[in-house]
């Protein structure tokens, strides 16, 4: 069994000689404490522009070399003068206290995951582990617990509390229920964790080639003794790729928006950076796996199936943008801008689901996880609607917990509708896999994502340390 004294470091993620690389690169600042390193803040840096590029809204026949996505960043620094710590391990103590739980309550869950008796018996990962500790709060009495309660019964840092209970996306908040945004928020930060690593891990092993090949070159011009391949520079640079932001080299350029396309609909999506590269939604050969953005079952309008949910407003969006970027400060943030042609959302079997008697009752179906009564069938069935347009349900954590049947039509109002601003906000929502699959060959080079930096990095700017 692993004990507390040597849990933090059974798994290393870097070789001795990537680490090495890192600190004569002025990368890896210090030694590591606890199981951390300070690590110099170009690693939030954005990757070099790759300059001018194919438009992105051209013909999308297959097997065109061109861009299928345009990309904007904004909000990053031009100075790293900052620092970050940042485990070594993705798993490890360490790692769990980045992602949101106390000292005490990582060391527990990790020595559980360490301690289990056959790995191959217990596939689960470490995450998986973290998001089962999670769950506790689908059980009683943790399910009627304030959430500030329930947060710090199962160990949340101080600082993840403050972000899910920030008063100023309260009714984003409330589109899910506690558990589903604690996992979200979780599972957000362990992969910008890794994606983090990698980078490292990459830069690393380019400076490790760069070193060889120079080295072999300098072996016949010069005397070794003129050597000065190990002087350490006074400000740390990563020459970061697209690759390492879940970005593919040839299929993206980075512009700013191109102009709305005529007899095109225009509809957005909000995501972390992090969470788009597994599966990577857009492909090595530029094509799209728009279901890398799905939504699993139990949303507002699909009670057992993945759905894709968009909405027209480029506000709702931006607001479901930085409720991401409040939760997960480490992670840039997106916002996707996907043009239609008219012609295919005409295509669509389609059904409107307005604040109404129904749009009550089907959304407390769909949020149960139950099968809607018949009369909503033409809404889910394999031959029903591919597409449904409504407004967003706010108060679910109380819709599911504690509304009954018999009590929909009375206790769910009009405030149940999100508001952003005064202005109700809308989603449509694709419904089946064909549908989808459609859909990616539709928009491809149609796509447009404004890139934010993370919060952290923005926190650093504005307070210039």
């Amino acid at each position: 069994m692993a004990t507390t004294q040597h849990i933090s470091s059974i798994h290393g993620d870097f070789s001795l000689e990537e680490t090495r690389a890192l600190e004569d690169n002025s990368i890896f600042l210090h030694s590591a404490t606890r199981g951390k390193r300070i690590v110099s803040g170009a690693l939030l840096t954005p990757p070099a522009s790759q300059g001018p590029g194919s438009s992105s809204s051209l013909s999308s026949a297959p097997g065109l070399s061109y861009a299928s996505t345009s990309v904007h960043h904004k909000c990053f620094s031009s100075s790293s003068d900052y620092t970050l710590d940042l485990p070594e391990s993705a798993v490890s103590v360490a790692a769990l206290e980045f992602i949101g739980f106390n000292t005490e309550t990582a060391t527990e869950i990790f020595l559980r995951f360490a301690s289990r008796p056959d790995p191959d018996q217990c596939p689960d990962d470490l995450l998986g582990y973290a998001g089962g500790h999670a769950q506790l709060l689908s059980i009683n009495p943790y399910r009627d617990y304030p959430p500030t309660q329930a947060m710090t019964q199962i160990g949340l840092s101080q600082q993840f509390q403050d972000a899910i209970t920030d008063p100023h996306f309260s009714t984003i908040f409330e589109t899910e229920t506690l558990l589903f945004w604690i996992k979200d928020t979780l599972r957000i930060n362990y992969l910008t964790l890794v994606q983090l690593q990698r980078r490292l891990i990459d830069h690393a092993n380019r400076i490790i080639a760069e070193n060889a090949k120079r080295d072999n070159i300098e072996v016949v011009v010069q005397p070794a003794a003129s050597l000065s391949s190990n002087q350490i520079p006074l400000t740390a640079t990563l020459n970061m790729t697209s690759e390492d932001h879940n970005l593919p080299k040839d299929y993206v350029t980075v512009q700013n928006a191109s102009p709305v396309l005529q007899d095109h609909y225009v509809l957005y999506k909000a995501k972390a950076a992090a969470e788009m590269g597994e599966p990577q939604w857009i492909q090595d050969d530029g094509s799209l796996l728009i279901y890398a953005i799905t939504r699993y079952s139990g949303g507002d309008f699909n009670y057992a199936s993945a759905a894709l949910y968009l909405t027209p407003e480029a506000e709702t969006a931006e607001a479901y943008r930085a409720w991401t970027a409040r939760r997960c400060p480490y992670s840039d943030t997106w916002v996707i801008r996907i043009q239609i042609p008219i012609t295919f959302i005409h295509s669509l079997r389609q059904q409107d689901l307005w604040y109404s008697k129904n749009w009550k009752e089907y959304v407390w179906y769909c949020r149960k996880e139950m099968k809607p009564p018949a009369k909503y069938k033409s809404y889910w069935y394999s031959g029903g609607a591919d597409l449904i347009k409504g407004h967003i349900c706010t108060g679910v954590r109380n819709l599911v917990t504690h509304i009954k049947k018999g009590e929909v039509q009375t206790m769910v109002s009009e405030e149940n509708v999100l508001r952003i601003g005064s202005v109700k906000a809308t989603q449509w929502v694709f419904m089946h896999y064909n549908t989808i699959e459609r859909l990616e060959e539709e928009i491809r080079g149609n796509v447009h994502i404004e890139i934010t930096a993370a919060e952290y990095v923005q926190k650093k700017y504005r307070t210039g340390r």
